[in-house]
């Protein structure tokens, strides 16, 4: 990755506009919505590649502040919100495209209240790169006892770094990259894929109701932030990449 990259990163981060729009509480910036999709428009018209690593991270905070636990929340979404850990969602599987159904990726549950993922996940946007300390994925397994189709599918926070109660980092968890892909008109984020559990299993903690995730996900309870720019986000980029191109942005 280039290091001009990591140094736009720095300065979004730093200048608290990586969370615009999300709670003051939390280190966001508390905007309205307006005027925080507007700043993402004039940061995609300047580089997408490079602001959609926070809008991955923005993205995967919000879910766990909205179907996550208070423990969760405070482990994991704010230091995402503040730019000390970036996110992603994992969701594609090689055999299933995105028929998310027909998923393969499973969680094991441990004694300790954790779970240890197996499967192989594509396409995933910001899956491994070298600009934050962590990467926090969201992804989508099935459990041993899980009901057929996307009935049956439950939602698991996934460090790529294990994270300790004090939030210091702890051992590496059995996350691997195992290639990159090329994505049209994404040019600068990485696309990857990835391996739970070659070893021993990715540690892994489930977010809400087992056999809930997608539907968790999609559920009235998360914050427009989190659905909304997904449905206009392709209009912004649109408009962005106009206003560049025309010298207006």
């Amino acid at each position: 990755m280039r290091r001009e990259v990591k140094k736009s990163l720095d300065v979004l981060h730093d200048t608290g506009l990586m969370a615009a729009s999300q709670d003051y509480a939390q280190g966001g910036m508390q905007l309205p919505a307006a005027v925080a999709q507007m700043c993402v428009g004039l940061l995609k018209g300047a580089k997408v590649g490079t602001q959609s690593y926070a809008g991955l991270t923005i993205a995967a905070a919000n879910l766990i502040v909205a179907q996550g636990s208070e423990h969760q929340q405070e482990k994991y979404a704010e230091l995402m919100m503040v730019g000390r850990f970036f996110g992603t969602m994992c969701l594609t599987e090689p055999h299933a495209g995105s028929s998310l159904g027909n998923l393969r990726t499973r969680a094991v549950p441990r004694e300790d209240g954790s779970y240890r993922l197996f499967g192989n996940k594509i396409h995933i946007s910001g899956g491994d790169h070298e600009p934050s300390e962590n990467i926090i994925h969201m992804v989508l397994a099935r459990l041993s006892d899980a009901p057929p189709g996307v009935k049956g599918i439950s939602l698991f926070i996934v460090p790529k770094v294990r994270i300790e109660d004090d939030r210091s980092l702890g051992d590496r968890n059995d996350v691997a990259l195992s290639g990159f892909i090329h994505k049209m008109g994404y040019c600068g984020t990485t696309c990857t894929m990835l391996n739970f559990g070659e070893k021993d299993g990715a540690a892994g903690y489930l977010v809400g109701e087992p056999n809930n995730g997608l539907a968790a996900i999609n559920a009235k309870k998360v914050p427009a932030t989190w659905k909304r720019p997904w449905r206009i986000r392709p209009f912004i980029w649109k408009l962005s990449a106009i206003q560049s191109s025309a010298g207006c942005g």
